[in-house]
């Protein structure tokens, strides 16, 4: 490990991220704006060299720095924590300038279209399945064609079995019956009004109907999914230049965004959605 690298406590190949990072930290505490000891300019100007050294490590660079530490140790305390501050405050407008010019590319542009009309559709899903919990289901006919033996640990139930429908396929409820499956094939789905989200399955058994929930599925995640569809409206009304609009930022375009309009496509919701479910 070099010099360099022990004085700002990273290892050898560590990212400009990670010694950025560092720097910061370390600056944060040697800065003889908040640091009154007496050392704390010629520390935080050993600091400074450090971190040029390590961004930015070629041979004329470093020459440049060899003469500069040649000239601070003809300098007295007071110009040397002058030259500190100068260079700590030209160095943070630096990285200001350019947080902004990042800021300014994610809120602008046609990248910031795209979050627009996203949040868009993201808030008509998240008005559909909040009206989907209070308007009343419907049932479709089915028929039973297979069903597992054993039962598996589900994500909102303890134990959950997979069936197979003539017309909806594969699907995992829990609760189920084995030897009621078995003897009675008929049985209905229930489907939320709007977007049809299948909510239960109805079993009927001598007259008597048995409902089994849907797990592993749209309706089982709830209300996670609404909470998801309302990040990309957290963007448009909290534009800020931090970490967490940031991040935002990045799992809408690249994550919330997409699934939703996969999510639209699958089992034909936008169709659903455009005849308000009576399609």
């Amino acid at each position: 490990m070099s010099n360099y690298h022990r004085i700002l406590g990273v290892s050898v190949g560590a990212s400009k991220v990670e010694i950025k990072k560092a720097y910061r930290d370390k600056a944060k505490v040697l800065h003889p704006d908040r640091n009154p000891s007496p050392s704390a300019a010629d520390r935080f100007a050993v600091l400074q060299e450090a971190y040029d050294a390590l961004m930015n490590p070629s041979q004329e660079a470093t020459n440049t720095r060899e003469a500069r530490t040649a000239q601070r140790k003809q300098k007295s305390p007071e110009e040397r924590a002058k030259e500190a501050r100068d260079r700590y405050r030209t160095h943070m407008k630096r990285e200001e300038a350019k947080d902004e010019r990042y800021y300014q590319s994610l809120i602008t542009g046609s990248r910031w279209k795209y979050v627009n009309f996203g949040t868009k559709l993201c808030m008509v899903i998240f008005i559909a399945l909040f009206w989907d919990f209070v308007l009343p289901t419907h049932r479709e006919r089915d028929e039973l064609m297979q069903f597992a033996a054993h039962e598996e640990v589900g994500f909102k139930y303890k134990k959950v079995r997979t069936i197979f429908t003539a017309n909806y396929g594969y699907a995992y409820v829990a609760e189920s019956n084995y030897h009621h499956l078995q003897s009675y094939p008929g049985l209905y789905i229930e489907k939320s009004r709007l977007l049809h989200i299948p909510t239960n399955i109805l079993h009927v058994v001598n007259g008597n109907v048995e409902r089994y929930p849907f797990d592993k599925h749209t309706w089982s995640y709830m209300p996670l999914p609404l909470m998801i569809l309302f990040v990309p409206t957290f963007l448009v009304f909290y534009k800020r230049r931090t970490v967490y609009f940031t991040g935002a930022y990045m799992a809408s375009c690249y994550i919330i965004i997409p699934m939703t309009v996969v999510f639209l496509l699958r089992d034909d919701r936008w169709l659903h959605l455009l005849t308000l479910g009576f399609i």
